[in-house]
């Protein structure tokens, strides 16, 4: 059997061999058919003896080429990435997209660049970025976000998708600025979102995250320059105006005979002592103990004060064959 290579090069996939910018960012999908010619599937060689043709037989008939395109996929990101508030207090975040490692490089400039398709997304559609919230709750309860000059009423002026998404406004760039984004009203500043502390309960400062993310179709992204990347999170901190409670043990030593217990208590001071809620105790040194709370042992060395500011800890002393009369063990 004599095999024959053929060798195929496929280059400029775009056609323009001027210009090999296709002017988007998805990755370019070819498939390779094998099909016999006519003139195979008649053909008679002078030694045959039958009027039978000779057929081509076919193995793997297709070949899927991937030629990666040579753009950055865009990367929508927030500025800041975080920002921290008091109750009552307000701050603005940007949405804006880049490229690279949390979206910070700028777009590449040019007639046929990432830039000028992400310009033409601004008239897709009203929906195209999407902020994602994480607790959902945090919005109305922690937070505000609104993007008109008017405070909302409830937690946000923004309209919710179906997966419960805050639907943020369009994507594009005008041009003017590396980066941006711009709002219904044409700016290159990005997407400003109005981000206000509503208030924490407790001593406990709460943390929302946000997530930015593309809102099209798959078709959409195909047939729009490609898919753009989630931002990495932001962060939203709320601090809390009440004082950190204390926590301390109610004596600083006890001695124990091999074999018995000895009970401590663990006090929360201050005004929201009783929000601690738990704390974990770490153990070191050669005694061998056991902790309990409640006669069971605890699991994770994590001691639970329930609604109080007082925590009942037992510190039970295993038996030790290496203890010698008179010895103790730390």
């Amino acid at each position: 059997m004599v095999a024959t290579t053929i060798e195929l090069t496929i280059e400029n996939v775009t056609g323009n061999a001027s210009d090999p910018d296709d002017g988007d960012w998805n990755l370019e999908t070819l498939v390779l058919r094998l099909h016999a010619a006519d003139a195979l599937n008649t053909h008679l060689t002078s030694t045959d003896t039958d009027a039978r043709p000779r057929t081509v037989r076919f193995g793997a008939r297709q070949l899927t080429v991937t030629v990666e395109d040579d753009d950055p996929m865009p990367k929508l990101k927030f500025s800041p990435a975080g920002i921290q508030l008091a109750a009552g207090n307000m701050l603005k975040m940007t949405a804006g997209v880049g490229i690279g490692a949390g979206g910070r490089g700028t777009l590449p400039t040019g007639t046929e660049s990432i830039r000028a398709t992400l310009n033409g997304l601004a008239v897709v559609g009203e929906d195209d970025i999407l902020l994602s919230v994480s607790p959902p709750e945090a919005v109305g309860s922690i937070i505000k976000i609104y993007k008109g000059s008017t405070e909302p009423e409830g937690g946000t002026d923004l309209d919710l998708d179906r997966e419960g998404r805050y639907i943020v406004g369009p994507i594009g760039d005008n041009g003017t600025i590396d980066g941006a984004v711009a709002d219904t009203a044409g700016t290159a500043d990005g997407i400003t979102l109005n981000i206000k502390a509503i208030d924490v309960s407790g001593f406990r400062d709460e943390q929302v995250t946000f997530t930015l993310m593309d809102g099209r179709t798959e078709a959409q992204k195909m047939g729009d320059g490609g898919p753009i990347d989630d931002s990495d999170p932001a962060t939203v901190t709320v601090l809390s105006a009440e004082e950190t409670p204390t926590v301390t043990f109610s004596t600083d030593s006890v001695s124990i005979d091999e074999g018995g217990t000895e009970t401590v208590h663990i006090l929360a001071d201050g005004d929201q002592g009783d929000q601690v809620g738990s704390v974990a105790v770490s153990v070191s040194g050669e005694a061998t103990i056991v902790l309990e709370q409640g006669g069971s042992q605890i699991s994770g060395g994590v001691v639970q004060f329930g609604d109080s500011a007082n925590a009942e800890l037992t510190i039970r002393a295993l038996g030790d064959l290496t203890l010698e009369d008179g010895e103790e063990k730390m």
